[in-house]
């Protein structure tokens, strides 16, 4: 995706299979087709990317003094994140902040725990998968593939479970993808297609889903072993 020198060349970004080099992170730009350019008549344009490298903390500390500025508009960003979050989280009772709940270690500690909820684990693969639209596709793809029909008020109580029981095995499959040592072998080829089939849905939907996008992302890395026999529907 760039050459080992200080060009590196910006190509489509195609979501699920673009991968940055070793040693390197994908940079992307994602362009969005909204309903009101559709209704302009606007295209937007293609979404690129580019395989860069990552930025050295030594070279980050080099241009400390010229960051500066940038760091205190960011530490003041995350003070306004902050007092959201105590107001939002109080319902609209919060009438004050304290000092302490705004200082730079406040603001830190902060910045922390948004880096550490960013990152994929199982319980937020889990949490997305029911909370999101991939609970109802994978019931969709499954009650296609049985032959059921597309109305699950339509099912008999044993149908219902029967779809429950796979419906809990793509949500095992998908949390499966948080594994730091998690291989391509550790899913069936109907899996993994039945899987890139709900992300891709849920990327390309209304809502444009982001973290069905991280998903695609992680399954095009983990995509390097060949797969194991495993029946899914």
């Amino acid at each position: 995706m760039s050459i080992v020198s200080n060009v590196h060349a910006i190509i489509p970004f195609v979501s699920g299979k673009s991968e940055p080099f070793t040693g390197q992170r994908l940079a992307k730009v994602t362009c969005k087709q909204t309903a009101k350019m559709t209704k302009e008549g606007k295209k937007a344009l293609p979404s690129v990317c580019a395989s860069v490298p990552f930025l050295p903390l030594e070279q980050v500390k080099e241009h400390t003094e010229a960051l500066l500025p940038h760091l205190v508009t960011l530490l003041q960003d995350t003070q306004d994140g902050i007092i959201r979050s105590l107001y939002e989280g109080s319902k609209g009772a919060r009438k004050d902040v304290r000092q302490e709940e705004i200082d730079i270690l406040a603001c830190v500690a902060f910045l922390n725990a948004k880096e550490a909820g960013s990152r994929l684990s199982g319980e937020s693969i889990r949490a997305w998968f029911f909370d999101s639209s991939a609970k109802g596709l994978s019931a969709l793809i499954i009650m296609d593939a049985l032959k059921y029909g597309q109305d699950w008020d339509a099912l008999t109580e044993e149908q219902q479970a029967t779809v429950s029981k796979h419906v809990q095995k793509y949500a095992e499959g998908f949390e499966l993808l948080a594994g730091k040592k998690v291989s391509r072998a550790a899913f069936s080829d109907m899996a993994w297609r039945r899987m890139g089939e709900v992300l891709e849905l849920c990327a390309s939907g209304e809502d444009q889903d982001a973290f069905a996008e991280r998903l695609q992302e992680r399954m095009a890395i983990v995509a390097k072993e060949v797969p194991v026999s495993e029946e899914w529907i």
